[in-house]
């Protein structure tokens, strides 16, 4: 009886080490066989994924600059234009303290053929003072001219650059008061539009 127990305790102990042996071989192969090709291809698709990721994260910042120097080129304009009118504003005070002002034509588009002067408003001014125009042209090749009714005005044949756009204050006495656009251009007419103050 002992012998038999003894003898089925010697197979079981067998066959656990057998057991033993057996798990540990297939550990030991996993851990040292080569990837299955479907482990090969899910981590082929990792990497896509990351390349993909990390290309659009490329885009954005790029897009993220681009709005930047966007917003960098708007800052520079406004700048530009707070200090074209801090100019303006410096004039009109190098003529004096102006009181009264009044519009006389706003916004006016002009067109016209090349080499040709064109009116854009008469008015009759009561008082010495100051015409100001102000707009743009499609033509580096514009002027205004004012001219004056009172006797003697000094300044009728008075050709002002105007380019493209600017600003110009004219002085005037009191009479009927003209302002014209031009352009000397030898070829091409020119477009304007034009704003035109009396200030006295």
């Amino acid at each position: 009886m002992k012998n038999a127990t003894g003898g089925t305790k010697a197979i079981l102990v067998a066959l656990l080490c057998c057991l033993l042996i057996s798990v540990g071989f297939n550990v030991w192969c996993l851990a040292n066989q080569s990837p299955s090709e479907y482990e090969l291809s899910s981590c082929r698709n990792q990497l896509q994924s990351c390349e993909s990721q990390l290309s659009s994260v490329q885009s954005q910042l790029q897009s993220a600059e681009d709005q930047v120097s966007s917003l960098q080129t708007q800052l520079s304009s406004y700048q530009s234009q707070v200090s074209s009118l801090q100019s303006e504003l410096s004039e009109y005070q190098r003529y004096g303290k102006l009181q009264e002002s009044s519009l006389k034509v706003q916004d006016k588009t002009i067109n016209q053929d090349h080499g040709t002067k064109l009116g854009i408003v008469q008015f009759t001014a009561d008082y010495a003072g100051y015409v100001l125009v102000s707009g743009t042209s499609t033509t580096s090749n514009g002027y205004i001219m004012v001219t004056c009714s009172f006797g003697s005005y000094p300044y009728n044949d008075t050709e002002y650059s105007f380019g493209t756009g600017t600003t110009r204050l004219v002085p005037v006495l009191p009479g009927t008061i003209r302002v014209y656009f031009g352009n000397h251009n030898l070829i091409g007419g020119a477009t304007a539009t034009i704003t035109v103050y009396y200030v006295c």
